[in-house]
């Protein structure tokens, strides 16, 4: 049931029902993630780690004590990684994290990657470190080891408590993002009724009573795309409504739609839809 580790010898090893479980000693790490494997690593104590995956560094040293890090199922992965503390990781199955949203947290028809902003998830979290400080006690002062059944509950408290994290920083964005979108509206409906007028970014701004940089980088968050992206993306979707319903010349919507040109509008065509607004008006059903 427990082995060490064949690359670190002082390590302690598990392999459970859907997971394995490592505790590792201070130094430096090789860590090898199967495919479609999330992979959680809580450090205890202050650490100096640097996490290299495929050659690229990924994560800053100096890592505050009661902090882990979360990387939700990819492909394999290969980890270098140094540090100066000790750390428990685990190594488990997506069905077990996303039965645990569903279940738990009665989330429907929810993907892990969903809940996850970036690729690796780093924060603090003392309930996780104390579940890992509980495992790795008795491995350090070489006390009488948890048997499979307590290492099985502790691997499924560590999941619970993960996804209760991911959880939260979900609701919160959802909620900053929903927030966003309300402060937003009297920007849509401003470009929506001057789609034809040249909008700076300082007017739009102003409009919602941010900085131009603040205001730039909350949109792009808020809408997935930069303000004039969307302005693009508005006016692009009005022409070719106006194409397919009206007889209007081409010139004359490119101009009402804001665009300088029939050629400009051609060429903008061109790039986000694939087609010219002449093959598109000539195809209209």
């Amino acid at each position: 049931m427990h082995k060490r580790d064949h690359n670190w010898e002082d390590d302690f090893h598990h392999e459970g029902d859907g997971y394995t479980m490592v505790v590792r000693k201070p130094g430096a790490h090789r860590i090898l993630i199967p495919a479609g494997y999330n992979f959680v690593d809580v450090y205890l104590g202050r650490s100096m780690t640097n996490y290299k995956i495929a050659g690229v560094e990924t994560l800053s040293p100096n890592t505050p004590p009661s902090t882990y890090v979360f990387l939700p199922a990819n492909g394999e992965r290969e980890i270098h990684a140094v540090r100066s503390g000790w750390s428990v990781q685990m190594i488990f199955g997506t069905d077990d994290l996303t039965q645990m949203l569903q279940s738990i947290f009665e989330m429907r028809d929810t993907k892990p990657s969903a809940w996850t902003a970036h690729a690796i998830h780093h924060a603090e979290d003392a309930s996780m470190v104390g579940i890992a400080q509980a495992i790795a006690g008795v491995w350090r002062k070489r006390l009488a080891l948890p048997d499979r059944d307590q290492l099985d509950a502790a691997a499924r408290l560590l999941v619970m408590r993960l996804a209760y994290n991911l959880t939260v920083v979900a609701h919160v964005n959802l909620r900053a993002k929903n927030q966003n979108a309300s402060r937003f509206q009297a920007v849509l409906d401003h470009i929506a009724q001057n789609l034809p007028d040249r909008m700076s970014l300082d007017e739009l701004a102003s409009i919602a009573n941010l900085s131009p940089y603040h205001f730039a980088r909350v949109f792009r968050d808020t809408m997935g795309h930069s303000p004039h992206q969307y302005i693009k993306l508005q006016r692009v979707a009005v022409a070719k409504q106006m194409l397919k319903r009206s007889d209007e010349p081409i010139a004359a919507i490119a101009y009402d739609c804001g665009f300088s040109s029939q050629s400009h509008m051609t060429d903008v065509f061109k790039k986000t839809l694939g087609v010219t607004p002449g093959i598109l008006r000539k195809n209209r059903e």
